[in-house]
């Protein structure tokens, strides 16, 4: 499972946990604007007997409006007559999440959730969803714990906004995006199945690059991206 240490402004670092202390060393740069477009990927659904683009799309996309591209998308040519094993590539990004919350797992020193007009000290065992702004105190860490078991070390003098957390319906995979407005993270993320989840961190300079294994922070030349092995 990878490790991530997220910080604005940069550097940052990223080790998978069980693989020896902190090694690779990551430089983000670029804008914040042109992350989501970066960041597409699949996940594989096998079809079952009875399955067919149009149910697919009902129990799983956004919309039902999507199963044209399902059929486009697989290039299928009867969609009546999919065979049972078949593997469909659907984009993470089409599919229906179910929203979730993170939980303060641990509070060392003080810090606040802002949740629309409101303001109020944090405390363990409280929730954090998608929209919610936390900010640390000087001196003071907090831990977020995610459905997946996920965790983020939210650094002193901190500041971040939940932008989106939610759970898959199709994979029970998790979408999560954190919006990192200073301060830095360090981030414990549990092995994402293949095109099942993403777990990203956007800055005001830094944006993540998407490679087929991994989603990492380069150098504006991208000679600064050491692979690493799994997903993030």
């Amino acid at each position: 499972m990878p490790m991530a240490v997220i910080s604005t402004p940069p550097p940052m670092r990223s080790r998978r946990r069980g693989h020896g202390p902190f090694a690779v060393f990551l430089v983000g740069v670029c804008c914040l604007a042109a992350a989501t477009a970066l960041l597409a990927e699949d996940f594989t659904y096998i079809v079952r007997p009875g399955d067919n683009p149009w149910n697919l799309t009902e129990r799983y996309l956004k919309s039902f409006n999507y199963w044209p591209r399902v059929q486009d998308y697989n290039n299928i040519l009867d969609p009546a007559a999919i065979r049972p094993g078949t593997k469909l590539l659907i984009p993470v990004s089409w599919m229906r999440g179910v929203p979730a919350v993170a939980q303060v797992a641990d509070l060392r020193g003080a810090a606040a959730l802002r949740r629309g007009a409101n303001v109020t000290p944090l405390r363990p065992g409280m929730t954090v969803g998608v929209g919610d702004v936390v900010r640390t105190g000087p001196g003071s860490t907090l831990t977020l714990e995610f459905p997946d078991a996920s965790r983020s070390l939210v650094g002193p003098d901190a500041e971040l906004r939940m932008a989106d957390l939610a759970r898959l319906k199709a994979s029970g995979g998790q979408q999560v995006r954190i919006e990192l407005q200073r301060g830095h993270l360090e981030n414990d993320v549990g092995s994402v199945r293949q095109g099942s989840g993403r777990f990203v961190i956007e800055t005001p300079a830094a944006v993540p690059w998407r490679s087929p294994e991994l989603t990492r922070f380069c150098s504006p030349d991208r000679t600064h991206c050491p692979g690493l092995s799994g997903g993030m």
